[in-house]
């Protein structure tokens, strides 16, 4: 298996993103984007909560959308 490389958020480049967070923005944003958000910015730039991103995330894994497996 292919090791995915480490990805920072585009806004605040000391934090680390975890797999579900750019899954999240491969999701949310499209699959060839370049800038990685961590939960707080890309919930800023929706203009949503992160407890909304965050249950979008439950509810991808739930539905085994391949990103989040």
């Amino acid at each position: 298996m292919k090791k995915q490389p480490t990805r920072y958020c585009h806004n605040c480049p000391q934090k680390k993103l975890d797999k579900d967070t750019v899954a999240l923005n491969l999701k949310l944003l499209g699959r060839e984007i370049r800038d990685f958000y961590c939960l707080e910015c890309m919930a800023e730039t929706l203009e949503v909560t992160v407890q909304d991103l965050l249950d979008k995330i439950e509810s991808y894994k739930e539905g085994d959308c391949e990103l989040f497996k």
